[in-house]
């Protein structure tokens, strides 16, 4: 027969329930440590946008500082155009202040030419050129050659630092008893004697740069300082000075009488022009006319020739504008 079954009487232990979840408090450490990440996150945001900001303002302001150098190179140029003017040695040393100069003693060489001496500062120099002026300019090149070479050699002298022995620490500086205080001695003024002339030693360079490249063949123009380039560099146009009026006499010269019409005419009134007006009659008869316009009013004169003409004319000028009383020449009209 099978088995009878097995009856179990125990009675089963229910089985454990879950504990119900308790929310864990938040300590002031766990708030404070939060609130720290986020500052961290926002600060960490705004730098991002302050380096953005501040890159566009550097982008946006870049061309502004090489545009104020631009337009400092310009105004430094403008006035180094004014100051450094080409000038020869004679001009340029006589700008240099604080030395004294004596006159110059002008000989002439028995093979042409001539020769300048010159004493600057005690010392006697000496020059020869083809002429008064170029011996000059020799003369006074030497002299500011030997003038700029000692002036650099005293700056430098002034300008070289003394070598200091090693481990020789600097005395303490001596206070005054009772807490005065010390009063402050105005700097030295610099003197400007002794000071390189530089403007005298650049405008003699400009110049001997200049007579250089005419010795080799090149034309160079006029140098205008008051040619300046434009703000936006564009071409300069030189501006031209006027010119003055030629200056008018009105009282004749003590020996008027003695001189010919038309050279009297031109002190009396410099600048006047002849002006040909045409000729009449045939060869070899003809006569010239020459138109000649003096204080507003118009005169004409007649003759052989053009200089018979111009003399005729000028004879009408004088005895009627200045009271002459040139005599007419009859046999050139």
């Amino acid at each position: 027969p099978p088995p009878a079954p097995v009856i179990n009487n125990s009675t089963a232990a229910p089985s454990p329930t879950p504990a119900a979840t308790v929310p864990e408090k938040k300590t002031d450490e766990d708030t404070e440590m939060q609130d720290t990440a986020a500052n961290d996150e926002q600060m960490s945001g705004g730098e991002e946008e302050s380096k953005k900001i501040r890159r566009k303002f550097i982008d946006g302001i870049r061309k502004k500082p090489s545009i104020r150098a631009k337009e400092k190179r310009i105004r430094q140029n403008r006035r180094l155009g004014k100051v450094l003017i080409p000038k020869n040695a004679l001009m340029a040393l006589h700008e240099v202040k604080g030395i004294s100069i004596s006159e110059f003693v002008l000989n002439a060489r028995p093979g042409g030419g001539f020769t300048a001496e010159v004493t600057v500062n005690n010392i006697q120099y000496e020059g020869s050129g083809s002429s008064k002026t170029a011996a000059k300019n020799t003369a006074c090149e030497k002299a500011l050659r030997d003038l700029i070479i000692s002036k650099m050699l005293s700056k430098s002298k002034k300008v070289e630092p003394r070598p200091e022995p090693n481990n020789v620490q600097p005395s303490p500086v001596e206070k005054p008893a009772g807490g005065e205080d010390v009063e402050m001695k105005p700097a030295e003024e610099p003197n400007e004697e002794e000071e390189l002339p530089m403007i005298n030693l650049a405008s003699f360079a400009l110049y001997k740069l200049f007579s250089e490249w005419e010795n080799d063949g090149f034309e160079i123009p006029e140098f205008r300082p008051s040619a300046h380039p434009t703000a936006n560099g564009g071409q300069a146009v030189p501006v031209e000075k006027p010119k003055k009026p030629p200056m008018i006499r009105n009282e004749l010269p003590p020996n008027w009488e003695t001189m010919h019409p038309a050279m009297l005419l031109c002190m009396m009134r410099p600048g006047v022009t002849y002006v040909d007006v045409g000729v009449t009659g045939t060869p070899p008869n003809t006569v010239q006319t020459v138109g000649l316009t003096v204080d507003e009013e118009y005169f004409l004169g007649q003759g052989r020739s053009k200089k018979a003409a111009r003399k005729n004319v000028a004879t009408k000028v004088c005895n009627k504008l200045f009271g002459t009383n040139f005599p007419t020449d009859l046999n050139s009209q």
